[in-house]
Order: structure tokens, then sequence, then C-alpha cells
């Protein structure tokens, strides 16, 4: 059971149904002021799925208290919403376009100031059936992913079902067997997005070991012509070399000899920009020895040998 709040409303409590025939639609609307808030909720067994129009001009304090868990899915249909916690420095804007989803506890509260004018289309799932639908592994990875990824982009095949709800819900045709259909297609593909962006498998780095990893990037920058070993930039960065070298590639994306030759590479090709460089001055400056291992290195890099460059 979802309890929600706002200060001009009595509570608003949005219940999953209990077994029932047919999909049980409750509506809430409320205006004060320039504020207007408008929910019709449809429910069906564990499924609950929530078309909310908010217009917020001025910020208005949202608390939400779960008593049961629960997989939220939350498009945003059109519209903007500036969504920011209040004991927490974390903000959010979700656009017209965009999705994000959260697992919720089986207990607990949580508050945010929210302002906008949005149109919503919220999903909740009970904890129940995702987790007859995932194993275990899948779910604690997934949830993982969940608290470092931000508001993805809403894929076509995910629109196409929103809009096939919401006209069935406008005609007044919407069947529970469509609704549950449609709501399990939908966590499907928002699994099958979260498992293919490729930040979000990144595994996260605390924040004093990525403090440590961005000295070891600026260290690097320092000094391409003569770099120190990956031991000994480890040591003046207080990490060992595993840890250096697993940590770099979570933060950055590459390795720490990938990130190196890519700050010779364009240091080259910044140099081959002018006339007063010969390919063998240039390949001592970035610090190869030999210049012909600069040249294979350059053209496996940009697809063309450095003599070839415009000069």
């Amino acid at each position: 059971m979802l309890h929600v709040a706002i200060p001009f409303t009595d509570e608003v409590v949005f219940k999953p149904a209990e077994q029932v025939e047919e999909v049980v639609v409750n509506r809430f609307d409320e205006v004060r002021g320039a504020i207007h808030i408008s929910v019709k909720s449809f429910h069906v067994q564990e499924i609950a799925v929530y078309m909310i129009r908010l217009n917020c001009p001025e910020s208005v304090l949202i608390s939400a208290r779960m008593t049961a868990a629960a997989w939220l899915m939350n498009f945003t249909l059109n519209g903007e919403l500036n969504i920011c916690g209040v004991n927490s420095p974390t903000d959010l804007t979700v656009k017209a376009g965009t999705h994000h989803s959260l697992v919720l506890g089986t207990t607990g509260s949580f508050d945010r100031v929210i302002q906008g004018d949005v149109m919503l289309f919220v999903v909740a799932l009970s904890n129940e059936i995702v987790s007859q639908l995932l194993t275990q592994e899948e779910e604690v990875a997934l949830k993982q992913i969940l608290n470092v990824i931000p508001a993805r982009v809403t894929t076509p095949a995910m629109s196409g079902i929103l809009n096939a709800v919401k006209h069935c819900a406008e005609n007044n045709c919407l069947h529970r067997i469509f609704l549950a259909a449609k709501m399990l297609e939908l966590l499907f593909l928002d699994i099958e997005q979260l498992k293919g962006t490729e930040e979000a498998i990144r595994p996260v780095v605390r924040t004093v070991d990525l403090e440590k990893l961005q000295l070891a990037k600026t260290l690097i920058a320092k000094d391409i012509q003569s770099p120190c070993s990956l031991i000994e930039l480890a040591h003046k960065v207080g990490l060992n070399d595993f840890k250096l070298k697993k940590g770099f590639k979570e933060a950055f994306g590459t390795t720490v000899f990938g990130h190196l030759s890519d700050l010779r590479m364009e240091k080259a090709k910044a140099m081959l920009a002018t006339t007063r460089y010969t390919i063998s001055d240039i390949a001592h400056e970035v610090g190869y020895k030999n210049a012909h291992h600069f040249t294979a290195a350059f053209k496996k890099k940009y697809g063309y040998l450095p003599s070839r460059s415009n000069r």
C-alpha cells in the first residue's frame, strides 16, 4: 500500500486491489490555488497503474509511506518535473520521453519537494510478482543498477504499450488480462534496458577511491613522455596496483595504459597540425623511443598514417 499526502489534501491511499474480476478504477482530483493534482488509477491483483496530472508552479512537499515492497516505473509522458529530497542534496529532473525506476522497500517513508507541470504514467508491481519472475541474483544486481543510473529514454516499444493502455483506459475498455500482460511486458523492457545500459552495469567506485583515481588521471597527464610505472603511480595516489587498475577501468571506462595512449595520440595529432615538428620529433615528445612504433599506434587510433595528416 502506498500512502501519499500533500499539504492541502487528506491522505491519498493507493492500494493494489485484492483478487478481482475486473479492473478497479479510482479517481482523485484536487485544486488549491495554482496547484492541481489529478490521479486516475487502475488496479488488478498486485499491479497498479497511475495516470497522474501534476501542475505545481510552486514547490510542493509530497510525503510517501510504503507498507509493502514494490517495483516502481515512472514514465514522463509530457512536461517537466523537478524533484529534490528534503534531507538529501540529490536532485532529479524528469522530462517528457524519459523514465526512471526504483525499488521501494517493505516499509519506510520518504519526502520529496516537487515543482513542474507534467503528465506521469506510473506502474507499481508488487515485490511478490517481481520475485517470482527473477532469480535472487538478478534482483540483487538490478537493485544495485537502479541506485546509480539516472532517468533513461523511453523506447518506442515502451511508448507503444503506454499509448495502448491509455487508449483503452480513456475508452473504458481496459481488460484485466490486457492490463496485466502489458505491464509485465513493460517490466521486461525496463529490465532489458537496464541490463543493456553500459553505465549502469559499471561497478560503483567509492568516493574516497574516486578522488585517488582522479589524482592518478592528473598525474598521468602531467608526464606522458616519461610516465611512472603502474606500481609507482599506485603508491603516489595511495592505492595498491590491483585497486588502481580495476578502479580506473570502472570509473573511466578505460585502462591506465589506454588513457595514457589516448593522451599521447591527442597531443601528437595537435603537433601534426603544425609544420615545426618531424614525425621523429613528435614520437619522442609523446614518449615513443621508436618512430615506427609511434606510426603504428597512430594509424591504429585514427586509421591513417601521421605522414598523411593535414599539415
